[in-house]
């Protein structure tokens, strides 16, 4: 639209020509975090990294909101995450899960300097992007094909498998329609079908492992990582 604007002599420039368009197969993308794999990330991540991680896969939010989050966004008190700017523009809150407020409450006793949740330790000043650091620490752990956003996946899918409703999935993940959010989460896929069975009749029977029994008892509320 903007190229055929400079052609006509309406615009001197294309704003947004440096904005990746995403084509309909990267949208529908279906790469989540398995549990090895989380384990692995975050260990190969640096330590702001891996709080940026875990914040991600405990709320779902994007990259960027993240990074712009201030400490004034965060009640504490009341569990809650604002997010003033959201990508449709309206503000929304997001739900702080009992994991995420035990880190919360020591990451800003450790960076109670800041009003930027977090921000880089050589310039004090809050993350423009976390791409290098990124690569590196999935190439440190062997893994491959995941982008930041499949953090955000992960945490919808994560839901669904909880058995979360797909409307309470939509307003946490901050889509506009539950048509969007059953794309991005593929709910007419074969896979989520039976892994949905499968935690069900393992629920059915019984969840033998430390590990099972630890992440079923935070299916109420949003799932987290530690």
């Amino acid at each position: 639209m903007f190229n055929i604007a400079m052609t006509w002599g309406y615009a001197q420039s294309n704003p947004v020509r440096r904005v990746r368009m995403y084509s309909e197969a990267e949208a529908r993308r279906d790469r989540v975090l398995n549990h090895d794999d989380e384990v692995r990330l975050l260990k190969s991540a640096n330590k702001k990294l891996r709080q940026i991680i875990i914040f991600a896969l405990n709320t779902g939010m994007r990259r960027g909101e993240i990074l712009n989050l201030k400490w004034e966004d965060i009640d504490l008190e009341g569990r809650t995450i604002l997010i003033k700017k959201s990508k449709s523009g309206k503000p929304r809150k997001v739900p702080i899960n009992s994991r995420l407020f035990e880190k919360l409450i020591k990451w800003k006793e450790e960076n109670n300097n800041s009003h930027f949740l977090f921000t880089s330790s050589k310039t004090g000043k809050p993350f423009k992007t976390v791409r290098k650091s990124w690569d590196s620490a999935c190439k440190a752990a062997n893994i491959k094909n995941l982008r930041f956003h499949d953090l955000r996946r992960t945490f919808g899918s994560r839901l669904a498998l909880a058995g979360v409703d797909l409307n309470r999935i939509k307003e946490l993940l901050g889509h506009a329609s539950v048509k969007t959010t059953e794309i991005y989460l593929h709910a007419d896929s074969k896979d989520i079908h039976n892994a949905v069975e499968a935690f069900l009749s393992r629920r059915r029977h019984g969840f033998k492992s430390r590990r099972e029994r630890f992440f079923l008892s935070f299916f109420h509320e949003v799932p987290f990582v530690s």
